[in-house]
């Protein structure tokens, strides 16, 4: 990726990985289901296309405005994370030649989720999704953390 020297400064790795964790019985082979990986390689692309890099806390919509990533789910965008889940020597892995790979959470989110992020900055999203247990396991079910409107008309 092409990092900003400010940013490779305070850590960041020029290489990374996307990690998103799929629920138990979606079945990416169906098309309807496929979505999630569809969007972690729109997501994985974008760093060289655009010769631009991914961190902690950078945020992707579905769009502008931000659209459902798939009828069935108000998810509409990810964010760029810290591991909840996974073990944080999962993090970052350091190869023989010095080189350093990032492995980074990448968090669906709803529109609600990424206007408050942009409104009210990070802490005030990532309070929000500790007190719900959002992480990067994909709940393509999640109501909005910001606005009980906006459901997947299947659950909840």
């Amino acid at each position: 990726m092409t990092v900003p020297p400010e940013a490779l400064a305070d850590g960041a790795a020029e290489r990374a990985e996307l990690v998103m964790l799929l629920p138990e019985g979606l079945n990416i082979e169906d098309p309807l289901q496929s979505w999630p990986l569809q969007f972690l390689r729109f997501i994985a692309r974008l760093p060289h296309e655009y010769d631009t890099w991914l961190g902690h806390w950078h945020t992707v919509p579905n769009g502008d405005p931000a659209l459902p990533l798939a009828e069935d789910t108000v998810l509409a965008g990810a964010m760029v994370a810290p591991f909840v889940r996974l073990p944080n020597e999962f993090a970052t892995l350091s190869r023989g030649n010095g080189e350093r790979i990032a492995f980074m959470a990448l968090v669906c989110l709803t529109a609600d989720e990424l206007d408050l992020k942009l409104a009210k900055g990070t802490g005030a999203l990532t309070d929000l999704m500790d007190a719900a247990g959002v992480s990067e396991l994909l709940d393509p079910g999640r109501a909005s953390l910001v606005s009980a409107r906006r459901r997947w008309p299947g659950k909840r």
